[in-house]
């Protein structure tokens, strides 16, 4: 049942929960090899293909870190574009760009012809004569 709540709290991105669940259960979890390691790097997959930006302390929680933890984790991945930004609401780590957390601007051109156009004009501009 452990097992299960866990899963279901990292794949609703209920990050808090599941370290919360995840330290009733600590003996059970800490004789799986690199199981905490594999947890945050899924949680940091999942972070890096929604956000570009995200509070220090946001992700000091969600990653179950102390703030110290996080400047060292940013500075080890600082060559593939981490970094820590200042701001007026708290530090911001930025994080690399990627296709999934990049805004793409579409333009679409369609043609209209006037005789799809035609009864639209008709009915509005009916007793403007």
């Amino acid at each position: 049942a452990q097992v299960i709540q866990l899963a279901a709290a990292l794949e609703t991105t209920r990050f808090a929960d599941f370290w919360s669940l995840a330290a009733n259960c600590k003996s059970m979890l800490q004789s799986v090899p690199g199981f905490y390691d594999a947890v945050r790097d899924n949680i940091l997959h999942l972070l890096g293909i929604t956000f570009q930006r995200i509070h220090k302390s946001v992700l000091a929680t969600y990653l179950d870190m102390q703030p110290a933890q996080v400047d060292a984790l940013v500075k080890e991945r600082a060559s593939s574009g981490w970094a820590v930004l200042p701001s007026p609401t708290g530090e911001l780590v930025q994080l690399p760009k990627c296709e999934h957390n990049t805004m793409v601007v579409k333009r679409t051109q369609e043609v209209i012809r006037l005789e799809q156009v035609a009864p639209v004009l008709r009915s509005v501009t009916v007793g403007f004569y």
